[in-house]
């Protein structure tokens, strides 16, 4: 069972990614001078934000003045656990800690990590949290003082909240999480976002108005994307926390005008060069990345809106090129699954991710560790859109396959994999071939030069390189050179196979067409030494999988016999010198058997017709 969804594959996208993004975030609302406001504009902030930025007042404040305050504004919500210090991180929660009366008006803030314990919330208290959310802040007045501005805030403290309790639902530290999506989480954290990019965007905004409403919309993405990511693999006849699927809530993200909500981010990024659309840009590509992944009618996601996150593969900022790489690749995951026309992505769609810069972005993409996005997306399209695939049929592109093939050793793949800190270097599949210790499956990590290698076997299989005999060619010794390094040191199991399969059958799709230089760079001494290792100790390969190993490498000759008769001689004068070696015996051992006889006898035949006549024992 292969699996390219969230949780089979190693992704920035997990946990502890979100928990390094809440980190990073300040308790207040952005500095003025990390967006560069005019002075007059950083005065005017200072003035509304002078009691909720200063420890000292917010310290001066009791708690009990603070829960008075918040018993209107829905922040009778949560409280994890009290720290002293400002914006300090509880690394414990005390079961059940939930307080009604203090709630989100606490001067530390609820981020998890390592936090051990359990966490409830009733339905009243779910219900506070999205009316909060659902709530327009009040317009900015000059006399406001502290609780004003937390007034101003109480939808972005619950959106907090609310993805606190997301994370620990998603931990199984919290069994009523569900009450939040029952009360209208969703509708209400979705039109929190809409609303606040609208807000932000408008040219008629405050400076102050739009960096609070940035703020916010920052926070709404930030808890849709942990409940669109905390919901993955489950299903509604199970009893758990959230009680609904990852397609139903991505579904409603969508229903509800998340999508128009992207392309306008994406419009106002091509007009605003600006730290803070920067920051709502980023943001935007995570929610869509985790929003493509649950989405099952992609009809609805537009040409244009996947040209403007492509615009953003290999843009200077890593973190930005990584999400808009991400939020593709669970496009082609879901155009992977899709089982009806009618909710593919649109013809339109699909020549968008085929668009010249896209493929040279991907092309660069591969080349600094991101061969797992990049070569699935590769991989979707050649099986999906052929024609637009040739696209990516590009000496870039091939290079960057071929680089990445090359690496020969953990210690190669491990330095690739350094270059990209923002995704997985791998996607995993259990393997039915071979046996684990415990006489289950065992579990094959698929590791970048196997991905590559499928990928370019993709395109090789939908004929992308018509026209480009060159650029075939240039396939065929670096994939020789693969196979050869294969059987130096080889540890077996299913990356080797693998490995080996995808390999042989480049060659044996290039064999009638480059037959020469097959011949010219040893690939048929290569197949012989793959034969000679069939059965290596160690293995725990099924008997069905060893004759497969057997027959992987007699389809990549076979082609290559057919390509002319000096080939043919070439050939089988290297199958009979194999028959001297012992190995050879496991070769008839595991082909004679009648599920793989046609192998067997496709053997013989080539003997019986060798240069100067069959092996001796066949006369016998």
């Amino acid at each position: 069972r292969s699996s390219t969804r969230p949780g089979h594959f190693a992704s920035s996208r997990t946990v502890p990614a979100r928990i390094d993004r809440l980190k990073s975030r300040s308790f207040s609302t952005f500095s003025n001078t990390a967006w560069k406001l005019p002075i007059n504009a950083q005065s005017k902030a200072r003035a509304h934000s002078k009691h909720k930025t200063d420890p000292a007042i917010m310290v001066a404040a009791t708690r009990r003045q603070r829960a008075r305050t918040a018993s209107n504004t829905g922040e009778q919500a949560l409280l994890v656990l009290r720290k002293t210090g400002w914006m300090s991180t509880p690394d414990d929660a005390r079961s059940e800690a939930v307080c009604r009366a203090a709630a989100l008006a606490d001067d530390t803030y609820a981020f998890v990590d390592t936090a051990e314990g359990r966490l409830a919330i009733d339905a009243a208290t779910a219900r506070l949290l999205v009316e909060a959310i659902g709530t327009e802040p009040p317009p900015l007045s000059d006399a406001e003082d502290f609780f004003a501005c937390r007034a101003r805030h109480a939808a972005w403290r619950a959106c907090e909240a609310s993805a606190v309790i997301i994370q620990y639902a998603e931990r199984g530290a919290c069994d009523s999480a569900y009450l939040l999506l029952e009360a209208g989480f969703v509708p209400a954290a979705v039109g929190a976002y809409r609303r606040s990019v609208s807000v932000a965007l408008c040219d008629d905004t405050s400076d102050v108005e739009r960096i609070q409403a940035f703020e916010l919309a920052s926070r709404a993405a930030l808890a849709l994307e942990i409940l669109a990511s905390a919901v993955i693999g489950y299903s509604t006849e199970d009893k758990y926390a959230f009680r609904t699927t990852q397609e139903d809530v991505c579904g409603e993200y969508v229903a509800l005008g998340v999508l128009e909500t992207f392309s306008a981010v994406l419009a106002a990024s091509k007009l605003r060069d600006s730290p803070a659309v920067a920051y709502q840009r980023h943001h935007m590509l995570n929610l869509a990345g985790s929003t493509f992944m649950g989405l099952r009618d992609l009809s609805l996601v537009n040409a244009s809106l996947v040209r403007d996150i492509g615009s953003y593969v290999g843009d200077s900022d890593g973190q930005i090129d990584s999400c808009a790489l991400y939020a593709l690749y669970a496009l082609t995951v879901m155009q992977d699954e899709a089982t009806e026309a009618s909710k593919s992505l649109t013809d339109a769609a699909l020549e968008a991710l085929c668009e010249p810069h896209l493929v040279e972005a991907i092309a660069h993409a591969i080349l600094r560790g991101r061969a797992v996005s990049g070569g699935f997306i590769i991989e979707v399209l050649a099986k999906n859109a052929p024609s637009h695939a040739r696209a990516f049929a590009k000496p870039s592109v091939i290079g960057a396959l071929l680089e990445v093939i090359s690496l020969n050793s953990d210690e190669a793949r491990t330095a690739y994999a350094k270059q990209h800190t923002y995704g997985s270097t791998s996607r995993w599949t259990e393997h039915t071939g071979f046996v684990a210790a415990d006489g289950g499956h065992v579990e094959h990590t698929r590791e970048v030069d196997e991905l590559c290698a499928y990928a370019l076997l993709s395109l090789l299989m939908v004929d992308a390189f018509t026209g480009e005999p060159k650029l075939e060619a240039a396939i065929v010794v670096p994939i020789v050179d693969k196979l050869r390094a294969s059987c130096v040191d080889p540890t077996p199991g299913p990356a080797l196979y693998e490995l080996r399969n995808k390999c042989l059958k480049i060659l044996q799709t290039l064999a009638q067409r480059h037959a020469k230089a097959i011949m010219e760079a040893d690939g048929v001494d290569v197949a012989i030494d793959l034969l000679k290792q069939l059965k290596l100790p160690g293995s725990t390969a099924v008997p069905r999988f060893t004759q497969l190993a057997a027959r992987n490498v007699c389809a990549f000759l076979a082609p290559l016999i057919s390509a002319g008769p000096a080939y043919a001689d070439a050939v089988r004068l290297e199958l009979k010198e194999y028959t001297n070696h012992p190995e050879s015996q496991t070769f008839t051992e595991y082909t004679h058997l009648y599920t793989h006889r046609l192998t067997f006898e496709w053997f013989c035949d080539q003997l019986l017709n060798a240069p100067g006549g069959p092996p001796e024992f066949m006369l016998e």
